[in-house]
């Protein structure tokens, strides 16, 4: 997380006085609790800047994403207070010198913006999933909560989820993946219905195993509908192909220039009816798939 960390840093004045005050509090008798001597020290230290957001949640920008806005999504501090309250004030402890204090504790002060269910006990931010860096000046702070306005953060938390799902087809493109309906639909943008329409129409093709759901070979989403269409009508098949066929589309073939004719149909300038007298010949038969 200290890559993209960005501690608020005090005054001289201020600073100053917070450190008098760790030096009290680490002289504080039994009777104060451990609970009072952390509470009381970030009371103090409390500002327009504590808990600076520095980050946001894979999970919790999608959520505020398809929201339209911030729901349940909290802040989650990256290196639990607990941890910071034993750093500076447990028994083995050594006192800490000014300046080091006053960079530890606001070093460790940030927040990351996660949705509810991963604000787990003890902040183990490593549980939390992809963190997205967020801009200076982005999701203002007001007391325990912060803002998400439409038109600044909106804007930029979609922004992210684009370049998110790029991403993810991109990566899925250089794979032959196969990926469940639900994936499908997220990277694509399509309904359920009109994924099974485009299945139906053979502008999409699945995968059937009696034992599990369908998967769609994700590669689809980087081809032309047209093209795929071209190439699915050749073949009998309109619940699912067959997985023999599968391997075909996936597999290099030398007279399609080393390329698979999934790779060969990513590239518009690649003759299709080429593509398609590769893929008979290499199935031996003229039509369908047995």
């Amino acid at each position: 997380m200290q890559d993209i960390n960005r501690p608020y840093a005090p005054d001289e004045e201020t600073a100053d006085f917070l450190y008098q005050t760790y030096l009290l509090l680490r002289t504080a008798p039994p009777s104060i609790s451990k609970w009072a001597q952390q509470l009381s020290l970030e009371s103090i230290a409390s500002c327009p800047d504590s808990w600076r957001v520095i980050g946001i949640s894979e999970r919790a920008l999608r959520k505020i994403a398809a929201d339209g806005g911030k729901t349940t999504q909290q802040r989650g501090h990256w290196f639990a207070r607990e941890q910071r309250y034993g750093a500076l004030f447990g028994e083995q402890t050594e006192v800490m010198e000014r300046d080091a204090f006053i960079r530890f504790f606001f070093e460790h002060d940030t927040t990351v913006i996660i949705a509810k269910e991963q604000n787990n006990k003890g902040g183990d931010h490593t549980t939390w999933g992809k963190i997205i860096p967020v801009p200076e000046g982005y999701f203002p702070l007001s007391g325990y909560s912060f803002g998400v306005r439409k038109g600044k953060e909106m804007p930029w938390i979609r922004d992210q989820v684009a370049e998110l799902d790029a991403h993810m087809v991109a990566r899925a493109m250089a794979s032959p993946r196969n990926y469940t309906a639900e994936q499908i639909q997220r990277l694509s943008g399509m309904s359920a219905d009109e994924l099974n329409s485009a299945v139906s129409s053979k502008a999409f093709y699945c995968l059937v195993d009696g034992a599990s759901e369908p998967l769609y070979p994700v590669w689809q989403l980087g081809v032309e509908k047209e093209r795929r269409m071209r190439v699915l009508s050749e073949f009998d098949s309109t619940d699912g192909l067959q997985w023999a066929m599968h391997f075909y589309l996936i597999k290099k073939h030398d007279d399609l220039d080393e390329l698979s004719p999934s790779r060969a149909l990513a590239n518009e300038e690649f003759d299709i009816e080429r593509i398609i007298s590769s893929l008979k010949h290499q199935l031996g038969q003229n039509k369908g798939v047995a």
